[in-house]
């Protein structure tokens, strides 16, 4: 089987970049870039500490690709960065400013409207030959039309609502999933994921695997047989954790009361959900 190249959402603009690279690029990289399978994983409101509890993919990505030391984005919200990393391109070029889809200039609605569609890595790389999958979410707002499949996909299987007890788009038909264990969402995906480089490999064909979890996305849920894993565990405590003395901080900084004990203990419990 092809090398496989797997990805979080951090290094998505390198993904992009190497498919507009100019026909003149010289032969040696043009040669390393010849059609390698792309698996590409983009986490829901992860934080880049929480990389210490998937050992896995730590290591993958340690072992086998590069890490980024200092990585910027210019539009941290959900819907903005999905469009980003489809398109490459800053949010006044995609016209995708926020996560609010009942506006123009948010969400899937505006994804759609200002043509983003129909170019994009999907598309590309489609055309390019490769076999191409999204498994997991789309865009905020994607659900207003569940059976629409985007151009460039040869595998769709979006899904929307939480992490037990949601829908999915699975090729045109909508399936629901409901709350065994089996029907755990990033289970889900990772099932229907492995099938499909599994399908490819077998067919010969370069593939693209496009998985969005929902995961750790609040609220945030582990799947039934990790539930007690990290029991008692706390969130990090920063120097700026509920700083006593803000006086170097803006106004409303200094304006916001300290965290309580009850306060503290939420955040302990959603950081081990986590």
């Amino acid at each position: 089987m092809r090398k496989i190249i797997l990805l979080l959402a951090s290094v998505a603009l390198v993904v992009l970049l190497s498919l507009g690279a100019p026909s003149s690029m010289p032969k040696d990289v043009e040669a390393l870039s010849t059609k390698p399978n792309i698996v590409f994983i983009l986490t829901d409101d992860m934080r880049k500490d929480d990389l210490r509890y998937m050992p896995k993919t730590r290591s993958v990505l340690k072992e086998k690709g590069m890490s980024f030391e200092n990585a910027f984005i210019s539009n941290a919200l959900c819907c903005p960065s999905r469009a980003t990393i489809m398109r490459g391109q800053y949010a006044h070029n995609t016209g995708v400013w926020t996560n609010l889809v009942d506006t123009p200039t948010g969400g899937w609605n505006a994804y759609r409207v200002n043509g983003n569609e129909r170019d994009n890595m999907a598309t590309r790389l489609d055309a390019a030959g490769y076999k191409t999958a999204l498994f997991g979410k789309y865009f905020n707002g994607y659900w207003d039309d569940t059976t629409y499949i985007p151009l460039g996909w040869d595998r769709w299987f979006a899904t929307w609502g939480g992490y037990f007890d949601y829908d999915a788009n699975d090729q045109g038909t909508i399936k629901h999933f409901g709350t065994d264990g089996s029907d755990y969402q990033t289970d889900v995906l990772g099932r229907r994921t492995k099938d499909f480089i599994g399908a490819s490999a077998a067919a010969g064909k370069p593939f693209f695997a496009y998985v969005a979890p929902r995961a750790p996305h609040l609220a945030a849920t582990p799947a039934p047989r990790d539930l007690h894993a990290y029991d008692g565990l706390k969130a990090p405590r920063s120097p700026s954790f509920n700083e006593l003395n803000v006086s170097d901080k803006p106004p409303w900084i200094r304006d916001l009361p300290k965290l309580s004990d009850a306060e503290q203990a939420a955040i302990d419990d959603r950081h081990e959900y986590r």
